[in-house]
């Protein structure tokens, strides 16, 4: 595997929105989003950008309103997790009640399956103008080849 992919974007605890993207992530990540799930995840999980070029991946994930301090990035068994402690403002009495709520600062959870070359100690991340860029450098990996004997 030399590509990097998210394993699961949302967690659909609301109805389909009528995508195929949507569609195929229900399908196939439906396990696990089973441990995760909460009611406001759906809209509040924000988009993310992938790139790859040759000094290996970087993520841009679409998280503006959040500090530096808020970002919790790990890498476990080849998972990139990274996740966000926001406050919620429904817990503030002082609050008026919502007629439109297009956005929240509500805890977010994202990973993203590593390639095996990954350079899991030269990560980086930079957060700026609400974008958090997370860049995983990869290891050079020589071609193998492989023969397989048929018995």
């Amino acid at each position: 595997m030399t590509n990097l992919f998210p394993i699961s974007r949302f967690n659909l605890s609301r109805p389909l929105t009528g995508d195929i993207e949507s569609l195929v992530d229900a399908f196939f990540n439906a396990p696990l989003r089973a441990a995760t799930r909460n009611e406001d995840s759906f809209y509040s999980v924000p988009r993310a950008n992938v790139t790859k070029d040759t000094a290996g991946f970087t993520i841009q994930l679409a998280a503006p309103g959040y500090s530096r301090d808020d970002f919790d990035i790990s890498v476990e068994n080849n998972i990139l997790t990274i996740s966000c402690s926001g406050e919620s403002l429904e817990d503030d009495a002082s609050v008026a009640t919502f007629t439109s709520r297009e956005y929240s600062y509500t805890t977010f959870n994202r990973t993203w399956s590593l390639p095996k070359n990954a350079n899991s100690n030269g990560i980086v991340a930079r957060y700026e103008a609400g974008i958090l860029a997370v860049q995983v450098p990869t290891l050079e990996s020589e071609a193998q080849t492989v023969t397989v004997n048929v018995e």
